[in-house]
C-alpha cells in the first residue's frame, strides 16, 4: 500500500485494474477464484522486480530522447 500511496505508476495501473477485478469478484465471488500457487507467486515476484524495473529504465530513456 505505500508504494501505491507514492508510487503514480502503480497507481495508474491499479485504476485500470480495478474495474476488471472487482467484476469477477463479484460475478465468481473469492471463494470461486483459482488458488495462486507458490510457483506463480514466485514468477509473480520475478516480473514486478526484473521486468518491470528493465521496462520502466527503458521507458526512461526513451522519453528523454524525445525531449
Amino acid at each position: 500500500m505505500q508504494l501505491a500511496e507514492r508510487d503514480d505508476f502503480v497507481v495508474s495501473l491499479w485504476e485500470r485494474v480495478r474495474p476488471q477485478l472487482l467484476g469477477t469478484i463479484r460475478t465468481f465471488g473469492l471463494l470461486g477464484l483459482p488458488a495462486v500457487g507458490p510457483a506463480e507467486l514466485k514468477e509473480l515476484d520475478r516480473i514486478a522486480g526484473e521486468e518491470v524495473t528493465r521496462l520502466r529504465r527503458a521507458a526512461s530513456k526513451t522519453a528523454a530522447m524525445v525531449m
